[in-house]
Parts: structure tokens; sequence; C-alpha cells
């Protein structure tokens, strides 16, 4: 596993943030509504329209507003503020540069293997398993 320098990551997130801070869409003020959010939760729990047996999956469950809810609670003793732009950031980077394309725009096969990559660096798999929650 390559470490990640903290200086690396933070540089990282603010780049990120620049360069998607148009593309960004807070309906409701939501910043999950953000359509790497959606295709990160579409990927870990497909719906119905992905999934064989038809069952729902976390857009259905309405994952998005549940973390907001989790956010804004803040009964986590990690800032998600900061680890959401983070995952955002290596979402969208790991994606560039194996596929050249965002990670909204990717299939499935594709951004299964980018959020597997983005989940093995340390952090990232508790933000998973809020989603999986």
């Amino acid at each position: 596993m390559k470490l990640i320098s903290r200086r690396s990551m933070l540089k990282g997130a603010a780049l990120t943030t620049i360069l998607t801070s148009s593309k960004v869409s807070y309906g409701g003020n939501n910043p999950y509504n953000q359509k790497t959010f959606e295709a990160l939760i579409e990927t870990i729990v497909p719906g119905k329209s992905m999934d064989p047996t038809g069952a729902p999956g976390s857009y259905e469950a309405e994952s998005i507003k549940y973390l907001w809810k989790v956010e804004r609670s803040k009964l986590l003793p990690v800032p998600f503020g900061l680890i959401r732009s983070l995952i955002s950031g290596l979402l969208n980077i790991k994606s560039f540069t194996r596929f050249r394309k965002s990670f909204s725009d990717l299939n499935l096969k594709q951004r299964e293997n980018v959020a597997l990559a983005v989940e093995q660096i340390p952090g990232v798999s508790l933000f998973y398993r809020v989603i999986r929650a």
C-alpha cells in the first residue's frame, strides 16, 4: 500500500474543490447531492435498475439525506465535511488518471474499480460503511 502524505492529500482536496466547485449542485443545501456522491452511492449499494433481483438500493433508501444528517449531527469523531471533500477529490483524480473521465461519467464496472482503489486509503472505509448502513 502506498502511503499518501497529509500535505499531498490536502493539496488534492483543495485543487479538486476549486475545479469542481462550479459543478456542484447543492439541492436543499445538501452537499451530497453532488454527482460524484450520487454515483458513489449507486456504486456501493446499487438500486433497482442495477440490481439483478430488483432490490431497492441506497438511492431508494435516501442515503444522501442520511449522510447529510450524520454530518450535521457531529456524532462521529472525524470531520465528515473534510472527509467528503477528500473522497470526492480522490474519486475524481483516480478516475481522470485511469479513464480520462470524471467519476460520475464512468460505467458501473469502472466506478467499482475506482471506488475499491480509493477504499484502500485509511479512513475511507469508515465513510463507505456509513453509506452501507
